[in-house]
């Protein structure tokens, strides 16, 4: 059931970056942010689960409320991650491409 809890929480934070990306009038560099910053916010909750904190993970803590996590679900949890990690950088690797180039176009505006 701990999965299930991890899987709530994770994918509200996907939605939410879903919908931020969805919002009209966005510019490419405003997208490009709001990726990096997940990007970042990743690592900031792998590292979160790998201490067995839980802080950015509301329903695990709801659920498990004797606060005892096996390192079995913490590893797991960990990889799982990992794997969003991997899967966000192959997928907006293109993103480091519009960076460099925004130097010589009106981007530069956006603080991209």
């Amino acid at each position: 059931m701990l999965v299930v809890a991890f899987l709530k929480d994770i994918l509200q934070y996907l939605n939410a970056l879903n919908t931020e990306l969805q919002e009209n009038g966005k510019l490419v560099c405003d997208l490009i942010q709001s990726v990096s910053a997940f990007r970042r916010e990743l690592d900031i909750f792998e590292k979160d689960i790998a201490q067995q904190a839980f802080i950015h993970f509301s329903t695990i803590l709801e659920y498990n409320e004797n606060k005892e996590y096996s390192e079995e679900d913490t590893a797991m949890f960990v990889k799982l991650l990992g794997d969003l990690r991997n899967e966000f950088a192959s997928k907006f690797q293109d993103f480091a491409q519009v960076r460099k180039l925004s130097s010589f176009s009106r981007m530069d505006i956006c603080g991209c």
